[in-house]
């Protein structure tokens, strides 16, 4: 085998084609030196495939792929916003993180130093500083000394924790002082933003934890994974006091999603058993437990405090009523499974396993009068009473 062709495997990692065959291991070969070629001409890698363009933002980007060995768009598994919504964080399973700029989608900046599936990303405002976790078991704090995210061409990185397994999620405290992070492991960890220090280390029967988020005081620590149960952990006077999570079963598949209720009373979930629920955590109480005719569900963020956004592997995203389950609204655009939805203003931001990522204004969607579409693969899922959005 080619010396080239076994380095971008080993560059790829997860995505090693089978190649059987010494013909097929000389196409890869070949089109690896096309890349180099490419590189060496001079072909901008920097830009990104956009489209649609209103109101000077454009509705979709499709990123570049990394030269010399990335022969495919990256599949976007984790995004991150400003809070002016001018500038969008993006990672997934290229193990580079970009900085994107959001009305042209112009790349600000490449930030490489991953060497596996970059999970998570979350963007600490005030610091200009990013946190990622991989499948390469660390987690890194890439900061900038620029005054703004346009200007900050100069990055560091430094790994925060380097773990013995994939770490899988990752969330931050409203302080912004620490964060939590989980994976692989029989454990969730939060630790010091600043320095890495272990703050508290709490065993989860779950060795595969999917998801973690704070409540907006900062004071309770969901967690979900593939047994489907919810673990919810205290923070009372003493972080020793939250030892013991409280335990309930709520789902027959892996929880992908947990979401708190502005005031810390409901948690809502979603999980690959297809359900949404909500939970009342103190009284122990299901609110609503609503089955979603379409495929597994794998994305979710909350529109304001009655509406939700929900998608997965039916590459469809549901607007829903989550005090009752109606579904009011649907978005049809993606060709592949859906993996994140964020919100940013009046805008919903999802990536999919189709290499895109597409901008829905919320606004212009809900006010839509669309005549029902039948997507590729949600054809069969389609209800005619549920106005869409075809994008």
């Amino acid at each position: 085998m080619p010396r080239e062709f076994e380095c971008w495997q080993k560059r790829m990692g997860h995505r090693k084609h089978s190649c059987p065959s010494d013909t097929g291991r000389r196409a890869f070969w070949w089109k690896g030196q096309a890349w180099v070629l490419l590189f060496i001409l001079g072909i901008d890698f920097s830009t990104t495939h956009a489209e649609g363009f209103e109101n000077g933002n454009i509705d979709l980007i499709r990123l570049q792929p990394l030269p010399p060995y990335g022969m495919y768009s990256p599949v976007v598994t984790s995004l991150a916003a400003s809070h002016d919504g001018k500038w969008l964080v993006a990672a997934g399973d290229d193990h580079a993180i970009r900085i994107v700029e959001r009305s042209t989608g112009r790349l600000l900046k490449l930030l490489e130093g991953h060497t596996d599936w970059v999970q998570s990303v979350k963007l600490l405002e005030e610091s200009r500083t990013i946190l990622s976790c991989s499948n390469d078991g660390t987690l890194r704090a890439w900061s900038s000394n620029g005054p703004d995210w346009n200007t900050a061409t100069d990055w560091s990185s430094r790994v925060l924790y380097q773990g013995p397994v994939a770490l899988l999620c990752l969330a931050i405290t409203p302080d912004e002082k620490s964060f939590a992070i989980g994976g692989f492991g029989n454990t969730v960890a939060v630790r010091d933003i600043s320095s890495g220090d272990l703050i508290k280390e709490f065993i989860c029967e779950c060795s595969d934890q999917r998801t973690l988020a704070f409540s907006r005081d900062g004071r309770q620590l969901a967690c979900g994974g593939r047994d489907g149960v919810l673990r919810v952990w205290f923070w009372t006077e003493s972080v020793q006091d939250s030892a013991q999570p409280l335990e309930q079963k709520l789902h027959d598949g892996r929880i992908r999603m947990v979401s708190f209720s502005e005031d810390g009373t409901i948690v809502t979930t979603i999980a690959e058993d297809r359900r949404l629920i909500r939970y009342r955590i103190r009284e122990g109480q299901v609110l609503l437990d609503q089955k979603i005719i379409g495929g597994k569900l794998m994305a979710m963020t909350a529109i304001d405090p009655r509406l939700v956004a929900i998608a997965g592997a039916d590459n469809t995203i549901r607007i829903l009523d989550a005090e009752c389950g109606r579904e009011v609204h649907r978005l049809i655009g993606h060709d592949g499974s859906v993996a994140v939805l964020i919100l940013s203003g009046d805008e919903l931001i999802s990536s999919s396993y189709d290499t895109t990522i597409r901008f829905w204004r919320l606004t212009k969607a809900t006010q839509q009068d669309s005549s029902p579409y039948e997507h590729p693969v949600s054809a069969r899922y389609v209800d005619s009473g549920v106005s869409d959005s075809i994008r």
